[in-house]
């Protein structure tokens, strides 16, 4: 895993993808692996290749399978909204609106400690912001890194507020 994750940093999504399907494709991944993480990772993946078509297959298999297995939380319904939205963007501004709209119901769902472990291992704030702001991930990763924003929106909750994660998308899987 953290040889497709450093690929995805430095940009080789080809490569990343090559690691990620020797996971996916060993006899036991579940066992080894967060099966959610490399799941959401293999979608980013393909998103990132441009391969639409194999976005949407994977989004509505690993829905289904992950449901099967009583693994889909509020982070994966986002997720899987959210993803189904940015695939059907009609314009650039659209997409840059709803990648803004997602990393900001992703922040709020990461205040969560129990929604945070949901993809432990990959800086899913980080890849949205790197979309919004037209940067490489491994830029932003690094620039939070230093500044210590890791939610990637350069805002937090107010204190006392309760983030309301049901509320940012409406869209059904």
């Amino acid at each position: 895993y953290q040889m497709a994750y450093a690929c995805f940093g430095t940009g080789s999504f080809s490569e990343a993808l090559h690691w990620i399907n020797k996971i996916i494709h060993t006899r036991y991944p579940s066992k080894l692996y967060n099966e959610t993480t490399i799941s959401v990772f293999n979608i980013v993946l393909h998103y990132e290749l441009q391969n639409f078509s194999g976005v949407e297959y994977l989004l509505r298999s690993t829905y289904r399978r992950l449901r099967s297995r009583n693994l889909v939380f509020e982070f994966e319904r986002t997720f899987f909204r959210s993803m189904k939205r940015i695939l059907g963007a009609y314009s650039h501004s659209d997409l840059l609106t709803i990648i803004g709209e997602f990393r900001d119901c992703v922040a709020e769902l990461f205040a969560d400690p129990l929604e945070r472990n949901a993809l432990d291992g990959f800086d899913f704030p980080a890849w949205l912001q790197s979309r919004v702001e037209g940067r490489s991930f491994m830029e932003v990763v690094r620039e939070n890194a230093e500044g210590g924003n890791s939610s990637g929106t350069g805002r937090g909750n107010t204190p006392g507020q309760t983030p309301s994660p049901l509320n940012c998308i409406s869209v059904t899987p």
